[in-house]
């Protein structure tokens, strides 16, 4: 997993860290970020306890939902139902964007266990968590085109 701290300046972001941690796995585990505090050796820690994370669009489901224009509540209420079941909404946190055309909605469907370590260990380990996200919706793209390029190995963008 590739962690990257960096800060703001007038000329854009500047990299001020960049480091592998071979010991963090996945974010099943409870304890991700906590791991990661003892692992990285933050430059400008003392500075801010922001935290965002980003997740690999490999690690959460991505798919599209036709929706009723004019219900949209009653569609999702129907899709939840009918197609996904209890085990599937009892296992992922569901988020529903509504398209430009108002007939389909982007569905982005993260396992529940993930999300809820990054939160419980972000709060355990005093750190404000100001996003989650994507890495297809974030600056995470372009980070890694810049800076990882060829690498098939996890990576967190630590914005402090």
């Amino acid at each position: 997993m590739f962690c990257l701290e960096w800060s703001s300046t007038e000329n854009g972001p500047k990299i001020v860290n960049l480091s592998h941690l071979k010991s963090i796995k996945s974010f099943n585990n409870e304890e991700i970020i906590s791991n990661i505090v003892s692992n990285f050796h933050f430059t400008i820690k003392n500075q801010s306890n922001s935290f965002s994370v980003t997740l690999d669009s490999e690690s959460v489901l991505i798919s599209s939902l036709n929706i009723d224009s004019k219900n949209i509540n009653k569609s999702i209420n129907w899709y939840e139902n009918e197609i996904f079941g209890l085990d599937f909404l009892s296992n992922y946190y569901n988020y529903y964007y509504p398209l430009i055309c108002n007939k389909e909605c982007l569905l982005i469907s993260i396992p529940k266990l993930h999300k809820d370590n990054i939160i419980n260990s972000a709060s355990n380990n005093n750190l404000n968590l100001i996003y989650l996200s994507i890495d297809i919706f974030s600056t995470s793209t372009l980070v890694k085109q810049l800076y990882i390029k060829n690498s098939q190995k996890d990576y967190i963008i630590w914005k402090i």
